[in-house]
């Protein structure tokens, strides 16, 4: 199988337009409640980023591992372990209580390591995610960080937006009295009930100056098979968020980096920042994903 990765500076991108699948009048494809549970998935499916170019040799090591109770994730083995490597030994322990998940994640290890770090998820009556609170007690600084995400649906019940806010992120070191905090605004697009593009404005507020918009993110999805999603009911993951948002599975990705420029008031035309990931799929002989294969 076939995996290419690339990161390209000042490169020239071009984003078909698309309108938020929020037409009521439109039947969107609802993701069924079934039976369906995946026991194991191939670390080379995330979304790509810079770690992906320190993976193993050993096909075994990427595995990210699920442990099931009663129909419920347990625990997550296998990931990346800071901006190093993947290491099977990482993983993610969950609890559920009423409306909120709790995930707790550490690595096992007979070095010295970070402390754990937790996350907690907030789901409405309906069992959609609609807000995540990220607590890290560690960072290059030292510093604690804290990210909300909040998550908003249309009329179609599909995720339309979300909201991400940072405190102590990005080498920002507040000092007693300030405070700084990073968002990102993200809108969501489809076409036929799979995820088209994400657009991400990136902006920055310190005490009581105003917003200022640093840049912004379009991250594009393309090459969509016919199978069905096996990522569907892992949108709580980071690395299979934008995965469990459509109907079918995506073999290709692009993300551009456009930086704002506050005097003409707009975006740069050319993006500063590229990557793109591109995947060649294995199928069983029922035509489904074999998603632990890579």
């Amino acid at each position: 199988m076939k995996f290419i990765l690339s990161f390209i500076c000042i490169t020239t991108f071009l984003l078909f337009g698309c309108t938020p699948d929020n037409n009521p009048n439109i039947k969107t494809d609802e993701l069924a409640v079934d039976d369906f549970y995946i026991e194991s998935y191939n670390y080379g499916f995330s979304v790509p980023d810079s770690n992906l170019l320190y993976w193993t040799d050993d096909s075994d090591k990427r595995l990210v591992k699920f442990q099931y109770h009663n129909n419920k994730i347990i625990k997550a083995s296998g990931g990346i372990l800071g901006a190093a490597f993947h290491h099977e030994n990482f993983f993610y322990n969950l609890t559920y209580d009423e409306n909120r998940i709790y995930l707790v994640h550490d690595i096992i290890s007979d070095q010295t390591i970070p402390p754990d770090n937790e996350t907690i998820i907030t789901l409405d009556n309906t069992g959609r995610i609609i807000k995540k609170t990220i607590y890290e007690n560690y960072d290059w600084f030292a510093n604690p960080i804290k990210d909300t995400l909040s998550y908003f649906y249309n009329s179609s019940g599909k995720l339309d937006s979300y909201i991400r806010s940072s405190v102590g992120r990005y080498n920002m070191v507040p000092t007693d009295g300030e405070i700084i905090r990073n968002l990102e605004r993200s809108n969501l697009y489809y076409n036929r009930g799979n995820l088209d593009s994400i657009v991400t404005v990136v902006s920055s507020k310190y005490n009581q100056f105003p917003e200022r918009i640093i840049g912004k993110y379009v991250e594009t999805f393309g090459g969509y098979d016919l199978a069905s999603n096996p990522f569907r009911k892992l949108i709580i993951f980071n690395n299979t968020f934008t995965r469990s948002l459509s109907k079918n599975n995506y073999t290709e990705y692009h993300k551009n980096y456009y930086p704002y420029d506050p005097n003409s008031n707009a975006y740069a035309e050319n993006p500063t920042q590229s990557q793109f990931a591109i995947w060649s799929l294995n199928y069983d002989d029922e035509g489904e994903w074999i998603y632990d294969e890579l």
